[in-house]
């Protein structure tokens, strides 16, 4: 029985074929040729451009940041400095730095691969020391530094004595760190570790100074502080890193802050000692320099790149990808010109000059196009890298010599005439071995003598007093005041 129902019997199939055209295959055959030709250039092209090496410039600048640091001559305080926050025994220093020091290793390479909660758990190497007594910072020390500091430790001269002896400890150490010739951190730092304690607790010095003047001692405070000023400037000068650089000179400027404080209360016409005049004395040539920080800068810079490519095998693919894709090489090639300019003779010139520095980032230190190619990575961190701040470090140095030389003319000033109201016309005559180049200026009320700082990030003036802030205190007001 026959049915023209299609459901009655199955159909052939259709015949079967391609399903894409010839014309199409050959299309997707190019493509694929072209794309792997492309991905073969661009491969070619990164490694001729990764393969090119440092400009003559570039090569230049290299060797400038790579000479070698002069030895210290002297005790070298850095180890001191590290273990600051522990109460370890001197004979114990060489083992315990050393420890403390695979401990920061470990506990950074475990970190870099991921293993954080594992590096946590690591013990401490100093765990077996106590630790170092230091006080909070609203327990009432000097914590912002010089100035004001006097008058603060006056208001409770009890209080202030009392937190000295509680911390005692802490103060002598800070104090003996002054005592050394230079600290060299440049081979101590672990990259992506935290710093180390540079000068103990500095409110507890300034604290300790400004006591010992308020108790009456006034001729032995000014000569400690005044050691201290001579402890920091050569600390200063000698530093082989940009933060241990910058922090030695803020511990020059908070000392002259105080100093001033306490010159105002003493008569004019009365001489300094020779070992104030010895920490007061010209700046010399290479003192503002910022060239041996800025090699120690450059060079944990270098250990910071090396380091990320450690850092990236414990990371994702994309990030782990990115961070070891950075062609260590040609990154700090770029770098090295904007660290090298401030050992330049323009720099020197125009620190000796008291001008400010240009903000110039020299061009090799950009990327173009092709080198966005060659290192986007690489590129980017260029970028990042704060040379703009650089030039006013160098300026913040600058600065500091204009300080000493302030303090220098106000001793000038109360050494040639006891009457403060003929200071405002003698100051224009005052002597070129002074080393002030910018202008002072004179309060209207005679007060305090200030000049203009180049680097205005945190002030713009700095000043000293010429006479108290209130009226001269005695060393009986201050018993009477502590006896309440």
């Amino acid at each position: 029985m026959s049915s023209d129902s299609p459901y009655d019997s199955p159909q052939a199939a259709p015949p079967a074929g391609p399903w894409l055209s010839a014309t199409a295959r050959r299309r997707l055959k190019w493509f694929g040729w072209i794309t792997t030709l492309a991905l073969l250039g661009l491969f070619l092209l990164v490694a001729a451009l990764r393969s090119t090496g440092p400009t003559a410039k570039q090569q230049a600048a290299l060797a400038v940041l790579r000479e070698p640091l002069a030895p210290l001559q002297g005790r070298d305080g850095a180890t001191a400095a590290w273990l600051f926050d522990h109460v370890v025994p001197e004979k114990d220093w060489p083992a315990a730095f050393a420890e403390l020091r695979r401990y920061h290793f470990e506990y950074s390479a475990l970190a870099d691969h991921g293993k954080k909660q594992q590096a946590e758990r690591l013990p401490h190497p100093l765990r077996s020391y106590p630790e170092r007594s230091v006080p909070a910072n609203d327990e009432g020390i000097c914590e912002k530094g010089g100035e004001g500091c006097l008058e603060f430790v006056r208001e409770d001269l009890r209080r202030a004595d009392g937190l000295l002896v509680k911390h005692g400890d802490a103060l002598q150490a800070s104090l003996a760190l002054a005592r050394y010739d230079g600290f060299r951190f440049r081979e101590t730092q672990v990259p992506m570790a935290r710093l180390p304690t540079f000068g103990g607790d500095r409110g507890l010095v300034l604290t300790h100074f400004a006591a010992q003047f308020a108790r009456g001692e006034r001729t032995g405070s000014i000569d400690a502080l005044c050691s201290d000023i001579h402890a920091r400037r050569r600390h200063a000068e000698e530093a082989d890193t940009l933060v241990s650089a910058l922090v030695f000179s803020s511990y020059v400027r908070n000392d002259l802050l105080l100093l001033g404080d306490m010159l105002a209360e003493m008569p004019a016409g009365q001489a300094l000692s020779p070992a104030c005049m010895a920490a007061l004395v010209p700046v010399r040539p290479a003192e503002p320099s910022l060239c041996e920080a800025m090699r120690g800068e450059f060079d944990f810079s270098v250990r910071k790149s090396e380091k990320m490519a450690s850092w990236a095998a414990g990371q994702g693919v994309a990030t782990g990808w990115a961070a070891g894709s950075i062609d260590t090489e040609n990154y700090v090639s770029r770098l090295a010109p904007a660290y090298a300019h401030f050992c330049s003779a323009t720099v020197q010139q125009a620190q000796g000059d008291d001008l400010p520095i240009v903000a110039s980032i020299p061009e090799s230190t950009l990327c173009g196009p092709l080198d966005y190619i060659g290192d986007p990575v690489g590129c980017m961190l260029s970028e990042l890298t704060p040379m703009d701040q650089f030039a006013k470090y160098a300026d913040r140095r600058t600065d500091f010599v204009a300080t000493i030389a302030l303090m220098r003319t106000v001793v000038w000033l109360r050494e040639t005439s006891d009457d403060a109201s003929a200071w405002p016309a003698l100051l224009p005559k005052r002597p070129a071995s002074l080393g002030l180049k910018r202008e002072p200026k004179i309060s209207a009320d005679g007060a305090r003598i200030s000049i203009v700082l180049l680097d205005q990030s945190r002030d713009e003036e700095f000043s000293l007093p010429l006479r108290p802030a209130t009226a001269a205190i005695t060393p009986s007001d201050v018993a009477a005041r502590s006896s309440h």
